[in-house]
Formats: C-alpha cells, structure tokens, sequence
C-alpha cells in the first residue's frame, strides 16, 4: 500500500497560502485521468491525476495539475459526482443557492485566465443545466448506473430524482421527518437508498418510488454530529454498507443484507462516527490471507468496501474477513469527508476537512481483480441483464415476486388482471393514427361499457380492516425502471384486449420522449455519448396502426402489411444473439397465429435477411380507397381451414380459404394449398402471398389472371397500386410488376445497399438503437441471430411511373434508377438545418416529395445525425446557405425522377430565389443555359438537348417562369436581361 498526499491539491487561494478551505466531497472521473473535488471556497476544481501516480509527471512543467475551475456556485461546495460511463457530466451542488449545476465540456481544449486569479483553466466546462427544487442544502448526489436517472439529497428532507438526459424533475420523494445526508443507488435499479439524520435509512423503490424498507435499528443510539452519512452500494447489489451506525458503545458501519433488509453484520475498528463509506467497483479474488488464490473460482470472489470517519483514518475492508486489509491512521487533521475509487479498483482517493486529498494505492490488487463479467453475473441474480431488450419489463417481473412473496394471492380472476393491465378495446383514431394528445404511456381509450363489463370488485379481510380494491389504471408509465448498459427498446405498459370468444391479446407500448417529467411519464432513453461530442439520436414519432380485434380476427388501419416496428433485417458479419420473447403461452380456441413461416434453404444462405411475418390463423385486409366502393370490400383469410372429401368423412386436410366481399355479401372465394400470409387488392386487381413464395393474381371478380407466380423465398411485403404490384422477399430482393400489361419493372433488385448504407455513423455507440426493437404481434425474427446496426424497412410506395420508395427507421428514404440500374438515397437527416427541409403534404400518387416528408416524421424512427448537424451549424452559419442549395437541388432531381412536374416547378422556384439571395451567378448562368438550350448550350458529342422535362415541361416556359424571381437581385440584371432577349427572340435565334 502506498499513500500519497500532493500539496498542490488545494483550494486556497495564492494570497492565503496558510489557510486550506475544507474540501467536502472528491470523485473519480470514469476514464481515470482526472478528479474533481468541491470546497468550502465555492469552487469545483478538476485536477489531473498523472502527476499523483507518475512523479516524472509531477515534476514536469508542460504536463499541468490544476485543470479547470468552475466558479458558479454561490456557496460552499458539498457533493461533486461525475456521470458513469463516459463520464460526459459532472454534476456538483452548494448549501447556500440550494442548486444543483450540471457541468459539460465543449470538447475543445484552450488555456483561458480565471476572472479574478492568475490561475489557468487548460480545460473548458459550461453549465449545460442548473437544477432547482430544493428548499435548504443539497448534501449529496448520486447518478444511476446507467446514468438514466441523477438523485439529489437535501437537508430539506426530500430526494429528487432528476432525468438524466432532459435533467426534468421525475419524482419528489418527501420525508418531513430528518435531513438528507446521503443518498446511493441500487446497481440493479430496482431501488434507491437514502440515509437520514434523524437515525435511519430508508429504501425506495425505483417502479412507484414508494417506500420499500425502513431500517432503524443500527442508528438508535447513533451520534448526531457526522456532517455526512453517505452509504455505498455493494457493486453486485448484494448489500449496502451504511455510515454512522453503532453496535452497542462501538461506532461501527452497518451491512443491510438486500434479502431481508437486515443488519446482521458490522464492521467494527473506528474509534469514532463514520462518515462516507465506498464500495470498490470490482469483484477480487482473494486467498486465505488475502493474497491471490491460485485457482480463481467463485468461492474466492470478494468485494472491498473502505470507510473513512471523524477519527481521521481510514480503513479497507472485505467481506471475506472479519478484520481489514488495511487501516490508514491519522494521514489527515480533519473529518473524512468523502472516498472516490479509481475506475480500475486499484486506487482510493480521500478528501478531509483539513483542505488535502490523499491518495492510496493498492498495486498488490492488480492481479486479484475479477472479469466484469463476474459483477454482472451475480447481478442477474436480482433481475440486472445488461444485454436485457425490454428493460422496465424486467424490474416488472421482479416487483411482481415480491408482491406475490408478502401477500396472499387473492383467489379471483382480477390476479391476472392486476399484472397484465387493464383490459381496454382499442379504437382507430382519426385516419387510422392513434391519438398523441396524452402524456401517458397508454395510447389506448377504454369506452364506459368497457370499463363496467371489465372491471371486478375483490374485498380483503384482513383482522378488523377490510378493504374494497376496484380496477385501477395501470402503473405510470415512469414506474418501471431498471439499471442497465444496454440502451435497446422499452416497454412501458402493455395493453391487454379480450375479444368476444374470450381470446387475449397482449399489444406492447414504445417508448416516447417526454419534456416534462413533473408528471408520470415514459422512462427517457438513455443513449451513451462521448464526453467531448454532442452526438446523439432525434428521436421521432411512430405513427402507430390501430388494431382492432373482433371475434378474433385482425383489422389493419390502414391497408398495411408493414408491422409498426419494422421489418428487422440481418446483414451477415455484424450479428449478436437474438432477444428471447416470452410468448402467451394461455390456451386459445382459435389461435392468432399458427406457426412460424419455414424458411427455403435459399433464404438461410443469403447475405440479407429480412424478418418474416408470423402465419396468422385469421385476418382480414381493407382497401384504403376513400369512395363508398373501396370502404366495402373486405379480403378475409383464414389459414386453419378444414376440408372434407365427399367420398370418405373420415379424410379431411388443412388448407388456406380466401374470400372476397363487399358490403357483407360474399363475391368469390377460393381456396390454396399453402398458408396465407400476406394479402392486397385495388380496382384492377387482388394479390395473395403464400407461405411457399407463391403470389396468387385475380381479377377483382376473382377470375385468375396468372398461375401462381413463384419466388426465390418467402415474402414479406407485398403492396397493390394500380396497376403495379410490389412484393419484397425474406432475402431481400424487390420485385415491381405492371399487372395490366403483364411485365416488370424492377426484376429482384437487392435491397442490401439501403441496409449497409443507412447505418449509424461510427461515432456514435451502437446501444443507441433503442425504439427499433420493439416486438410486434405481425413480425417474426429470421433466424436465431439479428444485426444490431442494420435498419429496419418502415415503409414501400410504388409511384404511378412503377419506381419504388422505401423508408427505412434512420430516417432515410430511396428510390430506384432504372437507367443507371443503382439505389439512389432522396432523403436523410443530413439536409435538416436545410431552410427547406419540411415540404407540403399532398396525394403520394400526385406529390410524393411532401408524402415523403411527412411520412418520415410519421413512420417514426432514429435520426442518427440530426442533434450533430444542428449543433454544426451554431458555429458555421455559411453552411445553412450551401446545403439549403444542395437539398433543393436534390429535391429537383428527385421530381423529375418520380415524374412529379407539379412538385418539379414548384421546387425550381424555391431554387431560382435561393440561388438569387445567394447571388450564386455561375450557377445561375448553368441553370438558364440549360433551360435555353443551344446556342447557349452547345451539343457534345452529338448529344441532342431535350427542349422538355418529363416530356411535357416545356424548358423554356420554366424559364420565363423564373428569369423575375432571378431578377430580385440586381447584381444577376445583365444575366436576366440578356436571357430575356434569348426567349423572346425570334426562333431563327
């Protein structure tokens, strides 16, 4: 063991070198290099921590100590804690302005002078968020593992939680009874603990913030003179090591086991209160004496756990051994304050009320120090997966074992009921969207009838009380909260809906951000983000299908064949293990969906895999027409269908039944050997997918217009427009067809580049890929492994000219170009901060550039570049001006692409005025020659120049349509008069 004390780690000021202000809190920063402490000066201070391990460093000038400091509070400085991981905040609070100050680097490194002082920030931190809400000083601070919460503990009696991205209050938990004096957080997330003066320590749950435990009996006869109490919880949430307790005449620190909540073990050896204790990060493997076991096995796992109190010392524990490692006595004059451990286990740092840090190093610990993967390990045990998908569904599971474990099951149906949610009937919103008026999680609306028919009273005697429990709402939608590294999709709330022959359907609920967290509302995503980058994921709105259920059939608002997630896709190389789903595994008398599609061995060998959709035992498809004719058709299938043969009763077979009707009377019916799995229709035509890779074609009076056209593999999405017919197969190639002249467009065209293509940037981290994988009811995974970056297909038009337009979930778009046979990329969140970025919403058929704006917002998704653009920009304004040019120029090819001359003269307008204001004259020059044609713009190599666009524009016509918004800047007027010279001239010119 080495101690070290560095002088130059101090709050004084030059002018008074005597006098040291008492540092009150020290904290590690995640990447090691660096320690903030807090002071009685009112200062925060981050010093660099090379010179305190390397004595070369310490006493070279260039490499230098003092890093920055942050002046803001306005008194003393009581806690500093940076956030886990990358340690991108660093969050501190005073007991004077009762504020807590949120501190992010600007990433760029520059020395500035401190206002006031000689002394030299070589770093640059700025206030990104002052917290207000308490009433008195904040004592202490403690961030979540995964940094999704940060929870504050005042002398006011209270403990906020705040969010730790919008850093918006979540939840107040008040006790009026004592002052806060410290606060830490369960590893696994389902709790947090809190230390109070007035001698006892109480333990929140994280799902409802209600009490779980109060424990007083370690602190009965416990001093009230520590100015801090603040606990740690042990890194595998097995236990909590407590500040301040007392075993008989002994100052002790308490152990409460997590099972039980009990104290059943104290460590023993201060002569006086302890004020902080620290649980190192890592699991040890530790011999008989401490040394390091030759064979590491589980029996040898230890963790470590220091102390620090008024007796000036500090000791290191195991809970291997009933004595300490080591004991540090009398290395300050004051009051311990606070222990920081380094983030490799090997270090521990120490603040006092004497104004000096001491640094104690433990290199004997290097070669005891456990895999990660032992922590995480034994996490699991308590419900913590850092690999976990659905993380609230977890800490779900995990309240619902306690429940059952401390009350009596009641003995009606209503048990099924309290776990599951409320049963609601689901209703379409206008156009088929559901409502997005409400705060809550719940996008459900539960009707009066509904409520009284589903709803149950169960009466509780318990002695002389009783109690009557009627339906209640389900839980908020902040009430599930687990800690975990793994940012992948949540689940808030699932809604349960019943149809009439008694068949249950459970339907998840995605995430959505919220910008108030005063009220309930959904858990934020907590994406990890380096800590001199402001780059992150925009996150937008799905739009949701409603689904109805009916007598067991399935109701798709609007026409869809596209599941509200997405359909998953696999990219070979990049794979990870696919997430378990836990089925409704209830008997049903008809089941929802049959069987999982079987795959050809084609599909298994292919590059690309797209998620197939489940066989459904029932369901029906509806035109999106909005004439009175399209409203009344109705396509139904039904893939568990019996037949009979004349001749033997005995002797039936299963076969998929496909019926059409309109207005309730039956027009034709027909029946397939294989299951249906995708179906669709317009004016023209119906089209049905089979299991087999088969499509069926009729006549809309059913008359067959093909034999049954076979594919390379099963189909996934399958779109009728007429006359074209889209069809997109598990092995991801596209398929377009122009039914009424029998011939194809596009002929199995790969839609691998889209998914290579539109990935998340390499800067930023992969877990951020969290709405994505929400599991749909319609959807199935491909196989037993999934890509983690790959994107999901969100949506597929066909325009009127048979081009295809596929939307991806990272708010990307493409198009097809038949001429250059290559994936053209129309749309992404690269354009914007383009002035232009949100164009009018028409018709698809008739403007599918505003189509494509707004479905993008619709369909929801990841903006994996978005945040970072828009930060770009703040600094660079000239760039607004170049890439508003080059979205619109994008824009103009792309009508012309898709034949929309409407949408075509529109956007040349916006781009005369923005090449106007821009006073861009060579481009300008470009645009009219083009326009003109010869002899302005010479024929090369016998190209001829066409005097249209889209063969019925006329060049010149747009032109003259544009020459006076050009005109609007009188530096472009010679240009502008010498072309209106050119088309008003005779022809012969």
């Amino acid at each position: 063991m080495i101690i070290s004390k560095p002088q130059w780690i101090s709050h004084a000021a030059e002018r008074e070198k005597g006098v040291k202000p008492a540092i009150y809190s020290i904290h590690v920063h995640p990447d090691g290099k660096r320690i903030a402490t807090g002071s009685l000066d009112t200062t925060v201070r981050i010093w660099n921590t090379d010179p305190i391990f390397d004595e070369t460093a310490e006493s070279n000038p260039d490499c230098h100590k003092l890093l920055c400091t942050l002046a803001r509070h306005s008194g003393a400085v009581l806690c500093v804690r940076w956030s886990n991981n990358e340690g991108r905040y660093l969050a501190s609070s005073s007991d004077n302005d009762n504020v807590i100050i949120v501190w992010e680097s600007e990433g760029e490194s520059f020395a500035t002078t401190v206002f006031g002082s000689s002394e030299v920030n070589y770093e640059t931190w700025r206030p990104k968020q002052y917290l207000r809400g308490h009433d008195s000083d904040v004592q202490d601070l403690a961030w979540s593992r995964d940094n999704v919460y940060l929870a504050s503990g005042s002398v006011d009696g209270s403990v906020i939680v705040w969010n730790g991205t919008t850093f918006d209050q979540v939840r107040r938990i008040e006790q009026q009874q004592g002052f806060v004096k410290g606060i830490t957080w369960d590893p696994v997330g389902k709790f947090i603990a809190a230390q109070y003066d007035n001698k006892m320590l109480k333990i929140w749950r994280t799902s409802d913030w209600n009490l779980e435990q109060e424990i007083r009996a370690p602190f009965i006869n416990a001093p009230s003179t520590t100015f801090f109490r603040r606990p740690s919880w042990a890194p595998t949430g097995t236990q909590i090591v407590t500040a301040n307790a007392t075993n008989g005449a002994h100052c002790v620190a308490a152990i409460i086991s997590r099972e039980e909540w009990v104290a059943d073990v104290s460590l023993v050896g201060h002569k006086c209160p302890i004020e902080v204790a620290s649980f190192n990060p890592h699991l040890f493997y530790l011999g008989e004496n401490g040394e390091n076991p030759a064979e590491k096995s589980s029996e040898h796992l230890s963790t470590v756990c220091a102390l620090g109190g008024q007796d000036r010392s500090i000791s290191i524990w195991t809970t291997k051994f009933e004595r300490p490692l080591a004991v540090a006595t009398d290395i300050f004059e004051g009051n311990v304050y606070d222990l920081s451990w380094t983030p490799d286990g090997q270090a521990l740092f120490a603040c006092a009320h004497d104004g000096t840090v001491a640094c104690i190093r433990l290199p004997e610990f290097s070669d005891q120090i456990a895999p990660e993967d032992q922590v995480l390990r034994q996490l699991a045990a308590f419900g913590y997966n850092s690999e976990s998908s659905q993380l609230p569904e977890s800490t779900l599971q995990l309240d619902i074992e306690d429940t059952n474990a401390k009350q009596p099951k009641p003995t009606t149906a209503r048990r099924f009921a309290d776990l599951m949610g409320e049963t609601t009937e689901t209703l379409p919103a206008p156009n088929g969207k559901l409502s997005d008026n409400t705060s809550s999680a719940s996008t459900t609306t539960t009707t009066a009838a509904a409520a009284a028919a589903n709803s149950t009273t169960t009466t509780t005697t318990q002695g002389e009380n009783s109690s009557t429990t009627t339906t209640q709402p389900s839980r908020p939608a902040d009430a599930d909260f687990t800690s975990s590294s793994s940012n992948q999709p949540t689940i808030l709330q699932q809604t349960v809906t019943v149809g009439k022959d008694g068949k249950r359907r459970i339907k998840p609920v995605t995430i959505r951000s919220s910008s108030s967290a005063a009220s309930p509302g959904p858990r934020p995503a907590s994406p990890k983000v380096p800590s001199t980058q402001h780059t992150g994921i925009v996150e937008a709105r799905p739009a949701a299908n409603v689904v109805r259920w009916v007598d067991g059939i399935t109701y798709d608002f609007p026409e869809s064949n596209i599941p509200a997630s997405g359909i998953g896709s696999i990219v070979a190389g990049n794979k990870r293990e696919a997430m378990e789903v836990d089925e409704d595994t209830a008997p049903r008398k008809r089941p929802a969906w049959i069987d999982s599609a079987i795959l050809p061995p084609a599909a298994a060998k292919s590059q690309v895999r797209l998620g197939v959709p489940k066989i459904r035992a029932n369901f029906v498809w509806a035109p999106r027409g909005n004439d009175k004719q399209s409203k009344a058709i109705l396509m139904e299938c039904d893939n568990h269908n019996t037949g009979t043969n004349n001749t033997s009763a005995s002797t039936t077979w299963d076969c998929a039944r496909l019926s059409v009707s309109s207005h309730g009377k039956k027009l034709w019916h027909d029946y397939l050997p294989s299951a249906i799995m995708l179906m669709g229709g317009c004016q023209e035509f119906y089209a049905a997918a089979c299991e087999d890779g088969s499509v069926h074609l009729y006549s809309s009076t059913g008359r067959r217009l093909l034999p049954p056209m076979v594919l390379e593999s099963t189909i996934v999405l399958l779109r009728c427009s007429d006359p074209w017919l889209v069809c997109l197969t598990a092995t991801g190639l596209l398929y377009t067809w122009d039914v009424s002249k029998l011939s194809s467009r596009l002929d199995g065209v790969s839609i691998a580049p889209l998914l290579r293509v539109a990935q998340i940037p390499g800067s930023l981290d992969e877990d951020e890929d969290e709405e994505d994988e929400e599991e749909d009811d319609e959807e199935e995974e491909d196989g037993e492994e999934g890509d983690k970056d790959t994107p999901k297909i969100k949506d597929v038009r066909i325009q009127k000219n048979g081009l295809p337009l596929v939307i991806t979930n990272y708010q990307q778009a493409f198009t097809y170009h038949p001429g250059m046979k290559v994936w053209l990329r129309i749309s992404d969140a690269w354009y914007i901060v383009s002035e232009f970025w949100n164009s009018s919403l028409g018709h698809p058929s008739d403007y599918p550039l505003g189509w494509l704006s707004a479905a993008m917002t619709l369909n929801g998704g990841l903006d994996p570049i978005g945040k970072v653009m828009l930060n770009f920009v703040e600094g660079n304004k000239e760039a607004v001006g170049t890439i508003t040019l080059s979205h619109i120029e994008i824009q103009l090819a792309v009508a012309a692409l898709l034949n929309s001359k409407s949408e075509y003269r529109q956007w040349l307008k916006i781009y005369a005025k923005k090449l106007s204001a821009e006073n861009a004259q060579e481009k300008v020059k470009e645009l009219c020659h083009w326009l003109i044609g010869p002899p302005l713009l010479p024929c090369v190599d016998g190209r001829h120049w066409e005097p249209t666009v889209m063969d019925s524009l006329s060049k010149q016509d747009l032109l003259r349509d544009i020459l006076p918004l050009l005109g609007t800047n009188r530096q472009l007027q010679r240009l502008i008069n010498e072309y209106n010279t050119y088309i008003n001239a005779p022809a012969t010119l």
